[in-house]
């Protein structure tokens, strides 16, 4: 397939760059010297050219349409645990450890010292774990929701651009948060439910597969780079300008998290 010259838009820029910056601070910050030489290096080339080949491409919707697709991820991600306002399910004990190791480490990664290890995928952690080492770990509920909301407006941002019209532009963010899995079938069929009552996304015992709500809920660290990756993909069906750092960028998915690289595979 020949890839046409037609540039690519901010918006498809920025959502690149915060996939990939992760992937930066890892060869940066982790990494010895020679491989931070040639990943970081690499990566600063292409996103050199990701921002190179963008540019502001005709808005379908009124600047008050991104406003208030901003304003509403503001409230979906209050609601569903972040910036500390409501519920926090028992999986923020784990990205507050994660964060705070992060922001307190001096040596690395890892430390060899006690028996107890905490082995996860860090792509959504490093770029707050490192402002909080600059700042106070008292601000992690913050900056953690400010990072997750900068992935969730960008990936509204490319939905909107999606929609066509005004009144689908305005729909999509809401039809996006308020659809759910297929759970509600399994449970239909079965009976069968596991965990707090009305919970009916454990209905098959060991997996779940969770509406959007109960993803930016309780997985946003997952949710969030695999819509993104989705949106990126689906826009190269129209203008395939991305095609040659899709491999790159698939590669700093994996950092985010490898279930959703392995999802992402078959596209």
């Amino acid at each position: 397939m020949q890839i046409n010259k037609e540039y690519h838009s901010w918006l498809e820029a920025c959502a690149c760059l915060y996939l990939l910056s992760p992937l930066l601070l890892f060869f940066l910050l982790f990494a010895s010297i020679p491989l931070a030489i040639v990943g970081g290096g690499f990566i600063g080339l292409a996103a050199w050219d990701i921002c190179k080949g963008s540019q502001r491409l005709a808005c379908t919707l009124p600047a008050g349409g991104y406003l208030a697709a901003t304003t509403f991820a503001i409230v979906w991600l209050i609601t569903t645990g972040s910036f500390g306002f409501f519920f926090q399910g028992s999986d923020w004990f784990k990205h507050f450890a994660v964060l705070n190791f992060l922001a307190g480490s001096q040596d690395g990664l890892y430390v060899t010292s006690g028996p107890e290890v905490l082995r996860y995928s860090i792509g959504w952690y490093l770029v707050p774990g490192l402002v909080l080492k600059y700042t106070d770990t008292g601000w992690q509920t913050a900056i953690s929701g400010l990072w997750s909301l900068i992935g969730v407006g960008l990936f509204f941002g490319l939905l909107i651009a999606r929609a066509g019209d005004t009144r689908r532009a305005f729909l999509a963010p809401v039809v996006f948060a308020l659809f759910s899995g297929a759970d509600i079938v399994g449970y239909g069929l079965t009976g069968f439910q596991r965990g707090p009552s009305g919970h009916l996304e454990w209905w098959a015992g060991w997996i779940e597969y969770a509406s959007n709500t109960t993803s930016l809920a309780w997985v946003h660290q997952h949710a969030i780079p695999a819509w993104l990756m989705i949106a990126l993909l689906m826009r190269q069906l129209e203008r395939p300008t991305m095609l040659p750092h899709m491999a790159l960028l698939f590669a700093a998915t994996l950092l985010w998290s490898p279930l959703v690289a392995m999802g992402l595979l078959p596209f």
